[in-house]
């Protein structure tokens, strides 16, 4: 929204806005380097302590004298934990009003939207927060027997300690000591209301797909915005040293194609969650869980599910375009998955196609 307001650009120098993050070797790294996760910083050497991440002018200073894991540039890995602190740091600086990114988000778009959706959560919101656990062990298992590329991002993860997944898993565990290492800890609500923009994001997955449904309208980006996201990723089909399998990124999503071949843009996390935007057949659609899975990315069982019945429901009803179209347009249709999966297309709002899944897909937790 920053750049569609034309604060900032893509090729930008962050040093532009952020003079002080130049030390030590980083001066070279751009808005679209950090975005596209090529930036080095997958992880940091200072300890982070909790009073660190409540204070962004000391999670600023980390980051200043923080030397690049790789040379900026040469390498994709996963910035998983310092993805979100760093563009927060960015917005601070650009936004005009010297917001947070959790502040940005809640008055730009969640409040007037209606949207369902927080960065750290408020005690008064405890009530209805899920709590998470894992998935049990058969079922796991199935997911590994199912999906070979899974099983052998898991092998190498075990057998290469040497490699930068180990590393920065590593540095994570060692510099936020306090946090634990399992993902459970997310259900102690102190936790839960830290500003950590790339972990404690929650809501439902009404208004997770109700978002980026709003971004498919152009409602949140302009036109020029949306074509510039759906054209093909910066990042395309590399090795990411930290997920131990091939990516494509671009502008901060993941970006991955359907059974068509076009692109669908959007997000992963941790346990399956995942939302994706399809800006060629106008849809978005989220699925979240707090049974957490050990799939990765598309490669979880329940949401491959969900986006095949999506498509299915598409083609039934002869919504689904089957060959790439650039067009864009200013329709969308937004996709919940509860106990069934509805489709309603704008263009016929009373043209409705269920269809019964087997899993919950409400969440109110994406960690």
């Amino acid at each position: 929204m920053l750049i569609d307001r034309g604060l900032v650009a893509y090729e930008d120098l962050v040093t532009k806005y952020w003079p002080e993050f130049g030390q030590n070797d980083k001066e070279e790294i751009t808005i679209e380097t950090l975005l596209s996760h090529q930036g080095g910083l997958a992880y940091v050497d200072k300890m982070i302590e909790e009073a660190d991440i409540r204070d962004w002018r000391r999670m600023s200073k980390i980051f200043e004298d923080q030397k690049p894991n790789w040379t900026p540039g040469q390498e994709v890995a996963y910035h998983a934990m310092t993805f979100g602190w760093l563009i927060d740091q960015l917005i601070r600086r650009i936004d005009p009003g010297k917001r947070s990114l959790s502040q940005f988000f809640k008055e730009e778009i969640a409040e007037p939207h209606n949207l369902d959706l927080v960065i750290g959560a408020p005690l008064e919101l405890e009530h209805r927060i899920a709590r998470l656990a894992w998935t049990p062990k058969f079922l796991a298992a199935r997911e590994l027997i199912q999906y070979p590329t899974l099983l052998k991002m898991f092998w190498n993860g075990a057998f290469m300690p040497i490699n930068l997944r180990n590393r920065m898993f590593r540095n994570v565990q060692q510099n936020i000591a306090w946090m634990g290492s399992s993902a459970t800890i997310f259900n102690n609500p102190d936790i839960r209301s830290l500003d950590i923009p790339s972990a404690t994001g929650m809501g439902t997955a009404r208004s997770l797909a109700k978002l980026h449904a709003l971004i498919v309208e152009g409602k949140l980006l302009k036109a020029e915005i949306l074509e510039q996201l759906f054209s093909d990723p910066i990042v395309l089909n590399q090795m990411d040293s930290v997920l131990l399998s091939n990516v494509s990124f671009g502008k901060g999503f993941f970006y991955t194609k359907n059974s068509q071949g076009q692109w669908l843009i959007g997000h992963p996390g941790l346990g399956g969650q995942n939302v994706k935007m399809d800006l060629a057949n106008e849809v978005a659609f989220a699925y979240l869980c707090n049974g957490l899975k050990v799939g990765h990315s598309d490669l979880t069982v329940t949401f491959i599910r969900l986006q095949n019945a999506l498509y299915e429901c598409l083609r039934e009803n002869n919504l689904l375009k089957e060959i790439p179209d650039e067009k864009i347009e200013q329709s969308s249709r937004t996709v919940e998955g509860k106990n069934n999966l509805e489709v309603t297309s704008s263009k016929n709002p009373q043209q409705t196609a269920p269809m019964q899944l087997e899993d919950d897909t409400i969440l109110a937790s994406d960690t």
